[in-house]
């Protein structure tokens, strides 16, 4: 691998004055790279090292994509999940105050029943006894 120590133009902030280096790596990222102080040919083995080194870089990429594009299903996955868990909650909770509505009724129709048979039984026993007192 080959370093080259480039020298660019001076800067200045605030009155002082620096002279900027700058090391460049000669020729990886950039195999045709050319300065005016550096001029370099990659030989055919290290350009099919770069080759190389190229097609693993869009390998890793899509798998980061792909990755990443996972992470986001599985963040909406787990939003669902959250949902459903407060839907089951919510449902839980009125589940229980139908079941108590509805017990309060069953009883008052109970009580009810019970009521109107009781007027019944003591209807009959009132017209019995009536009944009875009318043949003596």
């Amino acid at each position: 691998m080959i370093i080259a120590l480039l020298q660019l133009p001076q800067t200045s902030n605030n009155g002082i004055t620096f002279k900027d280096y700058s090391f460049r790596s000669a020729g990886l990222a950039n195999p045709s790279y050319q300065s005016d102080s550096v001029r370099y040919t990659p030989s055919p083995r290290l350009q099919g090292l770069q080759n190389q080194v190229d097609e693993v870089t869009d390998v890793m990429r899509n798998n980061i994509g792909i990755a990443l594009k996972r992470g986001e299903a599985l963040d909406q996955l787990e939003q669902k999940a959250e949902n459903l868990t407060s839907e089951t909650e919510r449902f839980s909770y009125r589940s229980k105050q139908l079941k108590k509505k509805y017990w309060w009724k069953n009883l008052r129709m109970w009580i009810i029943l019970g009521i109107v048979v009781a007027i019944v039984i003591i209807i009959i026993i009132i017209a019995a006894v009536a009944s009875g007192k009318k043949k003596t």
